[in-house]
């Protein structure tokens, strides 16, 4: 399986959410948007963004991996990206992920709130803050069905090779 995904983590979503939570106005948002946060700029409107990387998830037999890539796309034009990492990058083998779960920050804005599929890694701490979601735009309702899909899709994968 080869999936275009975001990535994010907890910290990320936690600071995100002290810039645009539930309520908020565009205009509090634009005072509360640091600099050097992950956005997007659309009209001269700079919007925070969940995720801190978008690329390849790559899910093998025995491993799942991610590669962030640069944006190249039709809405450049549109869009610009700011201060994403495009250095991100990790492999995952199977046998040591140790759990798989959903992951909602609830006090972030409705309309940006994903369920995020959480991986547990046993060998390495820091993966264990990072989040995927299936990428999407707009109405979030395709993005949880796909994130859905997913993750029961990684659940059977996982479950299967740790009998």
């Amino acid at each position: 399986m080869n999936l275009t995904v975001w990535v994010s983590s907890i910290k990320h979503l936690q600071r995100f959410s002290t810039i645009a939570p539930d309520g908020v106005t565009a205009n509090e948002i634009k005072v509360r948007l640091p600099k050097n946060f992950p956005q997007m700029t659309i009209n001269q409107y700079n919007i925070p963004l969940v995720m801190i990387s978008e690329g390849k998830l790559i899910v093998e037999e025995n491993s799942i991996s991610f590669t962030a890539k640069r944006k190249n796309s039709f809405l450049m034009a549109l869009q610009k990206y700011k201060n994403l990492d495009y250095n991100l990058s990790f492999k995952l083998d199977i046998s040591e992920i140790n759990c798989i779960a959903r992951y909602h920050h609830i006090d972030i804005i409705s309309k940006y709130n994903i369920h995020w599929i959480r991986l547990m890694h046993s060998s390495e701490k820091t993966i264990n803050n990072l989040l995927i979601s299936c990428r999407g735009y707009g109405c979030f309702t395709k993005v949880h069905n796909k994130n859905d899909k997913l993750h029961i899709f990684l659940k059977e994968l996982i479950e299967k090779n740790n009998v």
